[in-house]
């Protein structure tokens, strides 16, 4: 099932992870435009996140591994599981939509052929959870112009704004502390 759940796009999949010696549950993904990840301080039109538990973990319990795959929009060139469910997105919020078939193995390869940046953050969406181990692909996957403005018109701007490096001063504390106030 495909879900319009308010701020974002979800699909809510089962799946199995083995990262480092541990073995992780999907639970979803979802997506974000622009993405929440930079690379070279370099924002993409959209991110997709998939959420992991460890083995053993209940659905109560707190996502603890999360993967973002980037995606750079190309005039014809897209990745098919994009493509599927851009075809069926649900318009209204909180509407859920049967997908049909996904394929899944293009994201899969992709993994496997490329690498990885690694991280400790937060989960990117309430309540945020700090201790996430973060997998982000080095490289980008394709989404046509068609496909993302499908997925914009619906999410539009859903990304949460990026975080300061650990160690460095809030933005926001110090925008706070420097300037008068009106």
């Amino acid at each position: 099932m495909l879900e319009n759940s308010q701020h974002t796009l979800r699909v809510d999949k089962e799946g199995t992870l083995i990262f480092g010696e541990e073995e992780y549950y999907l639970g979803q993904y979802h997506f974000h435009t622009p993405s929440e990840h930079l690379i070279n301080d370099e924002f993409y039109p959209m991110e997709m996140h998939l959420a992991f538990r460890a083995a053993g973990a209940t659905d109560a319990d707190p996502f603890t591994l999360a993967i973002g795959i980037l995606f750079e929009v190309y005039a014809d060139a897209t990745t098919e599981l994009l493509t599927t469910l851009a075809k069926c997105l649900p318009k209204t919020e909180n509407q859920a939509v049967e997908t049909g078939e996904l394929i899944y193995g293009p994201i899969i390869r992709h993994f496997e052929e490329n690498g990885l940046y690694q991280y400790q953050g937060s989960l990117t969406t309430p309540p945020c959870y700090q201790g996430i181990t973060w997998l982000v692909s080095e490289k980008t996957m394709d989404v046509d112009v068609a496909t993302f403005k499908a997925f914009k018109s619906i999410m539009k701007f859903n990304a949460r704004y990026p975080q300061n490096t650990p160690g460095q001063e809030n933005l926001i504390t110090f925008a706070k502390d420097h300037y008068p106030e009106v």
